[in-house]
């Protein structure tokens, strides 16, 4: 076993956006029955931004999340509501 000591980095030693794409992941996996995201790309490179939104659109239950991002939203989502003083509307984009 000793010859594996160092291969895995520890997680403190990982990027921030390493460390985003585990905890993603992680609460993925636990596969909860709502999923609640704030800016779920904003922290991932460009070159992660796909997989990510690869793997929110493969999620099977309801994501509820807040973004600027518009193409994140167009590709992900099916419905796409605004909340503002008004109350909550079912929007195009």
């Amino acid at each position: 076993m000793s010859h594996f000591m160092g291969a895995v980095p520890s997680i403190a030693d990982l990027s921030g956006g390493q460390k985003g794409k585990l905890l993603l992941l992680h609460v993925v996996l636990e596969i909860p029955q709502l999923l609640i995201l704030d800016e779920p790309t904003k922290n991932f490179s460009p070159t992660s931004q796909p997989q990510v939104r690869q793997l929110l659109e493969s999620y099977p239950d309801t994501i509820l999340t807040a973004s600027h991002d518009v193409n994140y939203l167009r590709q992900v989502y099916q419905k796409i509501y605004r909340l503002d003083s008004l109350g909550l509307e079912e929007v195009e984009i």
